[in-house]
């Protein structure tokens, strides 16, 4: 079943949880203090959602994509704000993932109830992870009207 639109949705959204896996702990270690608690419970969250994306993909006869050996954040993370910065980025890639999910599920097209129900729930959760880190760096606007939205 590898190729099929849900198959290719459930690989990026996969790829986005894995990302997460790894960027959290370094967040974590540059944001400090009870953002580093925020850090440790996203990690473990997106490596209990990971883990079960690629139960999901390996039921539907796919293989999951491997991690990348590394990422690198587009801006430093050697300070607070810089560790704020690459866990929105990283929940803004966690929310574009979903986004495409649930475009997968619609050209799937039949009774994908389930899977956009997934993605919905994901994309909420992405929006909502985003939201303390965000208000770091911007109090006064700590929410995007359309999570996962290229260019926000």
């Amino acid at each position: 079943m590898t190729g099929t639109p849900i198959v290719d949705g459930l690989q990026q959204v996969l790829a986005a949880h894995q990302l997460a896996v790894y960027a959290y702990p370094v967040i974590g270690v540059r944001a400090g203090g009870d953002a580093a608690d925020r850090a440790r419970a996203a990690e473990a969250a997106h490596r209990l959602t990971r883990d079960a994306v690629a139960d999901q993909l390996t039921a539907l006869g796919a293989v999951p994509q491997p991690a990348e050996p590394e990422y690198r954040p587009a801006v430093p993370v050697d300070s607070a704000a810089g560790a704020a910065a690459w866990a929105v980025a990283v929940e803004e890639q966690s929310a574009a993932a979903y986004r495409f999910l649930v475009e997968c599920a619609v050209r799937a097209g039949g009774a994908q109830r389930q899977l956009r129900q997934q993605a919905l729930s994901g994309l909420t959760g992405a929006a909502l992870a985003a939201l303390p880190w965000r208000a770091m760096i911007t109090p006064d606007r700590p929410s995007t009207a359309f999570p996962g939205t290229p260019g926000q």
